[in-house]
């Protein structure tokens, strides 16, 4: 498997700068309340100081504070209010194909979802997720650690089960800042995923789920006589794969993307199925609904 450092260049970067405006229109529009608009939010209205954290913007720091305290605060103002951007990534094997890895595409695609959010000086968590919650990283806030974050990413071990629900809600205790979540995931889930949406739905998140699949999962070419093992349980099964067993498959496919779109519509959420032979960028344009 290739890794981020090798594809987050600065060119890529720099056509993410690009989606920042995006990304603040979708917290805006997306839900109410997590983020004033434009007009209101450049507001130089005094409102508050707060102790400086590891990775703030230095140019926020008041001085004047610093020398009589002899500890940095940062100034809040009345109308300013960041986002919050939590990523929650399928790092289980089903994750990790032989052709062009679903979890490096989800990797490279949560990268670029973080990137755009410390852009816009919007705290960033993100979460892995298999047989439960495995690795995290939480409160990032300034672009300055995106590294960090590119790092983190890179590092990511695979589980070896997917409970997307049961890690997801292992969080329902956890306080969660209004935002919006992404969750990328192939969503071959053992306790499927319904649960794990209202949740972020009870905590005030505007969700987004970004299925990923292969191209031969959507159109598989192999025909003739094959052992399938399934890659988290071990289980497998000889088939003969004919043209009228994956014509069934993919009616079997599509009825599931449509049942999780529908899901999705009625409680007001967003969708986006994602082949991992689609370039990264356009991608991230269907992921923000575009």
């Amino acid at each position: 498997m290739p890794k981020l450092m090798e594809v987050i260049t600065k060119e890529f970067l720099s056509q993410l700068d690009v989606f920042a405006i995006r990304m603040e229109s979708l917290l805006v529009n997306g839900y109410s309340g997590a983020r004033k608009s434009k007009a209101q939010g450049m507001s130089l209205e005094f409102s508050d100081f707060r102790p400086y954290v590891l990775g703030d913007d230095l140019r926020r720091i008041d001085w004047n504070s610093y020398g009589r305290f002899d500890k940095p605060f940062l100034k809040l103002f009345m109308e300013e209010k960041q986002g919050n951007v939590n990523v929650f990534l399928d790092n289980s094997m089903s994750m990790d194909d032989s052709e062009i890895s679903k979890i490096f595409y989800g990797k490279h695609l949560a990268a670029a979802i973080a990137y755009i959010g410390l852009r816009n000086m919007d705290v960033v968590n993100l979460y892995a997720c298999g047989r439960t919650i495995n690795a995290e990283k939480k409160n990032i806030k300034s672009k300055n650690l995106f590294y960090d974050v590119v790092k983190f990413l890179d590092e990511l071990p695979l589980d070896r089960e997917t409970t997307l629900t049961q890690s997801i809600m292992s969080l329902k205790n956890y306080p969660m800042a209004q935002g919006i979540s992404f969750i990328l995931s192939d969503f071959f889930s053992q306790d499927g995923y319904e649960e794990a949406v209202k949740l972020l739905q009870y905590k005030k998140q505007q969700v987004v789920l970004v299925q990923i699949l292969s191209p031969e999962e959507l159109n598989p070419s192999l025909r003739g006589y094959y052992r399938l093992t399934d890659q988290e349980s071990g289980e497998f099964k000889d088939i003969e794969l004919t043209e009228s067993t994956i014509e069934a498959y993919k009616k079997a496919l599509k009825e599931f993307q449509i049942q999780i779109q529908s899901f999705c519509q009625k409680r007001g959420q967003q969708y986006v199925c994602l082949s991992t032979d689609i370039p990264i960028l356009t991608g991230l344009k269907k992921c923000l609904g575009e």
